[in-house]
C-alpha cells in the first residue's frame, strides 16, 4: 500500500495544527509540509505520565531510564542530527558527521568536533541510544518526576477517582484515537484527528466522561494561564463535540447502548512535575465550549478568539486562495490591522 502524504490540499487537522493557523498561516504551511516532531523534556514527561496511568503494561515497551549522561549544548545536538540520519544508507559515515557539524552550528574546526564527538562518554550515549532506538530515553529525573506524578494522580483524593480500576458497571477507554468528519459551509469535507486520555463509562449512572490529562512545571493554580495560552478551550470544545455527536453513538464491549448517557462536562486533570500542590481538576464551562466551537469574546483578555469551525472555514480559504503568508482577516480588511490593546476602564466624573 503507498504512504499517505500529507499535502496543503489534502491533510488531516488537529487542535495543535488549528492553533497554528491562528498563530501563523505560513507556520501552518511549514508544519504540514515538513512535520518535526517534538522532543522536549515537557513532552517526554507529559506523554510518560500518560502511557504509565493509562497503559501502564506498554510503558517498558516505549521507555527507557537513560543510564548514560545526554551530551548538551552544541555536541548535543550534533549527536541528535547524527543519529537521526544514522540509518540512511545514501550517505557514508563522513557525510553524516558533517551533516551533523554544519546543523550544529559549531564554529570551531570539523577536525575538533570529531574529536569531542569520539570522546568514550558520547559514543556511550550514542551505543546506548542506538540500542534503544525504538524508545523514548528519560533522565533520572524525569523518570522520577513521572513516577511521582503518577503516584500523586493516584492517591490523591481529588483525583484517584478517575484512574479506578474498571468493573460491571464502569468501564474506561484509554488513549482513545478517533478521527471525525467535519463538513464547511460550503459542503467540503475535513478530517479531524485526536486522542482522548480517557473516555469513563458509567453504567450505573449512564454518564459519559472525557477526561484530558495535562502535566505542568508551573503550579497547578496556574493552568487557567496555560489554558488561555494554548487554547485548550478549543481542545476541549473537539473532544466534547466528538465524545457527543460520534461516540455516544457506538455500541462498548458490553453492548450496552450510549446514546441516552448523559455527557458531563469535559476535565482536564493536571499535575506539577515537582509535585509541590496536589494535581487538580478544572471542568470547562458550556459557555468555554461554545465559544471553543464557534469563537467569542474572552472574559480575560477582553479580545475575540476563533473557534475550531472558524478555522476550518479559514483553512479552505487559504486552500482555495494559495495564500499563506498572511491572515484571511487582514486581507478583508484591506492589509490594515487595528490596534486596541490599551483598555482605559476610568470613567470620568
Amino acid at each position: 500500500m503507498e504512504e499517505y502524504k500529507k499535502t496543503l490540499e489534502d491533510h488531516k487537522l488537529s487542535h495543535s495544527s488549528l492553533n497554528l493557523l491562528d498563530y501563523s498561516p505560513s507556520f501552518y504551511r511549514e508544519h504540514i509540509l515538513n512535520p518535526k516532531d517534538e522532543d522536549t523534556s515537557y513532552f517526554r514527561k507529559g506523554s510518560a505520565v500518560d502511557c504509565l496511568l493509562t497503559e501502564p503494561t506498554e510503558f517498558d515497551k516505549r521507555y527507557v531510564l537513560c543510564t548514560v549522561e545526554s551530551p548538551g549544548g552544541m555536541m548535543g545536538e550534533f549527536v541528535k542530527i547524527y543519529l537521526h540520519n544514522i540509518n540512511r544508507d545514501d550517505i557514508d559515515e563522513d557525510t553524516k558527521r558533517k551533516a551533523a557539524y554544519v546543523a550544529s552550528g559549531f564554529k570551531i574546526k570539523y577536525e575538533s568536533v570529531i574529536k569531542k564527538f569520539e570522546v568514550p562518554e558520547i559514543q556511550e550515549y550514542v551505543k546506548f541510544t542506538l540500542e534503544n532506538k525504538d524508545k523514548t530515553l528519560l533522565s533520572r529525573e524525569e523518570m522520577t518526576q513521572t513516577i511521582n506524578m503518577v503516584n500523586m494522580l493516584q492517591k490523591c483524593v481529588i483525583t484517584e477517582e478517575y484512574f479506578k480500576a474498571d468493573n460491571d458497571l464502569r468501564e474506561t477507554e484509554n488513549q482513545l484515537k478517533f478521527e471525525m468528519p467535519w463538513k464547511t459551509k460550503s459542503g467540503k469535507e475535513y478530517t479531524i484527528r485526536g486522542m482522548l486520555d480517557k473516555v469513563i463509562i458509567n453504567h450505573k449512572d449512564k454518564t459519559i466522561q472525557a477526561v484530558d490529562l495535562k502535566t505542568t512545571g508551573k503550579p497547578v493554580y496556574s493552568f487557567p494561564n496555560s489554558y488561555i495560552k494554548y487554547a485548550y478551550y478549543r481542545q476541549a470544545a473537539i473532544y466534547q463535540y466528538y465524545i457527543k455527536s460520534l461516540f455516544r453513538k457506538m455500541i462498548t464491549r458490553k453492548n450496552n447502548e450510549l446514546k441516552d448517557y448523559e455527557v458531563l462536562p469535559f476535565k482536564f486533570i493536571v499535575a506539577e512535575t515537582a509535585c509541590n500542590n496536589k494535581p487538580l481538576v478544572f471542568e470547562v464551562s458550556e459557555e468555554d465550549l461554545e465559544i471553543g466551537l464557534n469563537g467569542g469574546f474572552s472574559k480575560s483578555t477582553g479580545k475575540r478568539i476563533k473557534g475550531f469551525a472558524e478555522l476550518i472555514e479559514e483553512v479552505e480559504w487559504h486552500q482555495e486562495t494559495g495564500e499563506w503568508e498572511i491572515k484571511k482577516e487582514v486581507i478583508d480588511n484591506n492589509g490594515v490591522i487595528t490596534l486596541n490593546e490599551l483598555k482605559n476602564d476610568n470613567k470620568k466624573n
